[in-house]
């Protein structure tokens, strides 16, 4: 299956308190996190570089895909990923549109917005 939208829901901008490395349980994860921050933050690196290779292999067949804004392109990208930055994140994707169309303003008027992705 590949869904027509994809993100990234998760507090990635804090590999020790916000994300849990893969293949692990919740409360195995919460010993590491206490007994060694350390490995707990190389192993949730780790776990984000492969969370972006699955975005980015589900942007290949097909779906829109870009990040919440929470580092996880920067971190997988120090990983390895070399196309991590290949989709966009949520603000550039769609509210810096939104705004340059105008919307939220209560005066009617357009924003100004320059920037590369609305060209």
């Amino acid at each position: 299956m590949v869904p027509d939208i994809l993100t990234d829901q998760t507090s990635a901008h804090d590999p020790l308190n916000g994300y849990v490395p893969n293949g692990m349980t919740f409360e195995a994860a919460l010993e590491l996190r206490k007994s060694d921050p350390q490995a707990y933050q190389e192993r949730s690196l780790d776990a984000m570089a492969r969370h972006v290779e699955g975005m980015l292999r589900l942007r290949k067949m097909g779906a829109v895909t870009f990040d919440y804004g929470n580092n996880i392109r920067t971190f997988a990208f120090q990983r390895g990923v070399k196309d991590a930055y290949d989709f966009r994140d949520l603000c550039l994707r769609i509210f810096v549109r939104c705004f340059a169309k105008g919307a939220g303003r209560s005066d009617g008027q357009r924003f100004r917005v320059k920037h590369p992705t609305l060209q």
